[in-house]
């Protein structure tokens, strides 16, 4: 099992994605992009000003992140190791989109299970603090 844990920890964009410099900033802006938005596919040019715009948002608190341009943030985000976007060629027309892949979805539902059990177990934690201190 070790062996197995070490070599997916490894290899996984799963995983890559979660110990990136970036990855509040990454999961956010593609939660965003894709989930919140109701979104399965969005266009090169739509994904590319919406990531200038985060972007520049994010840099007005946090000077130090994301120091490249957006065009290679969304190069290295669908190439070689990472794998968090597919890029193709939309049918029946030359429009590139982006889609997000298995690995970024793994990310994104782990994240929003984990998120929301934190925040469900301070909300039953603090009921039963009332329930203790009505009863006292």
């Amino acid at each position: 099992e070790l062996a197995e844990l070490l070599g997916f920890f490894e290899r996984s964009p799963a995983i890559r994605l979660l110990r990136s410099t970036n990855a509040p900033f990454i999961v956010d802006f593609l939660s965003r992009q894709f989930k919140s938005s109701g979104a399965i596919t969005v266009l090169h040019e739509e994904l590319l000003a919406a990531l200038r715009s985060y972007i520049d948002e994010v840099q007005e608190i946090y000077p130090d992140r994301f120091s490249d341009k957006p065009e290679n943030y969304l190069n290295e985000w669908r190439s070689g190791n990472t794998r968090w976007l597919l890029r193709f060629h939309d049918a029946g027309s030359n429009a590139v989109t982006y889609q997000l892949t298995s690995f970024s979805e793994q990310v994104l539902s782990f994240l929003d299970r984990i998120v929301n059990q934190s925040t469900s177990f301070i909300g039953a934690q603090s009921r039963l603090q009332l329930v203790i201190g009505l009863l006292q």
